[in-house]
């Protein structure tokens, strides 16, 4: 685990190829506070704030009044609630996290996809750099970049559902900060095993 109260201030880049950028944003310290939509038909959205430094992740969502938070900490899985002003976080077995959607793909082999060059956007007061790709497991992919490297857009369709409607999920920063205290990785309580 980092040492607490550390900081990590990362780099401007040249945003030049979507691999180089998301090497970048894959081993670098960062805040942002993200809005999620699913479309269509879904009228609410949520919020989540995740912070990365490193290998190491933190993602805080609030869910019908629950505070939960889910930790990456040296490849090691956490997740912690907050229920009646007490913590409890329990360590979740590697193998039981697996996850197969179109970001978690690109995540884990992100020179494995075609990303090209898509224009840039307006998102958290700042001009992102974006990238896209088709063919993500049969999703339309796109992720824009903070000069830093950190994701402030993300959005993954799935084009020709029945009906002929587009199924997808998209995630926009509302703020982000590209530093992250170490103390954030810190378990709110002592994580108890699944088994006990």
């Amino acid at each position: 685990m980092p040492a607490a109260n550390q900081t990590h201030e990362i780099p401007a880049l040249s945003l030049n190829s979507f691999a180089d950028i998301f090497a970048l944003h894959k081993n670098s310290s960062w805040k942002a506070v993200y809005e999620i939509n699913v479309y269509p038909n879904v009228a609410n959205s949520t919020s989540m704030t995740v912070y990365q430094m490193g290998k190491n992740t933190r993602t805080d969502t609030a869910i019908n009044g629950i505070n939960a938070s889910s930790y990456i900490l040296s490849g090691k899985f956490y997740d912690c609630v907050y229920v009646r002003n007490y913590w409890t976080c329990v360590n979740i077995p590697t193998n039981s996290r697996a996850v197969s959607d179109a970001s978690s793909l690109v995540e884990s082999d992100p020179f494995k996809y075609d990303f090209t060059s898509d224009g840039s956007m307006q998102v958290a007061g700042v001009s992102a750099k974006c990238f896209r790709s088709e063919n993500v497991s049969n999703a339309d992919v796109r992720y824009c970049f903070s000069k830093e490297g950190v994701i402030l857009y993300q959005r993954a369709g799935m084009p020709n559902m029945p009906g002929n409607v587009t199924f997808g999920v998209e995630m926009k920063a509302s703020s982000y900060a590209a530093n992250v205290d170490a103390s954030v990785f810190k378990l709110p309580a002592i994580a108890k095993n699944m088994s006990d």
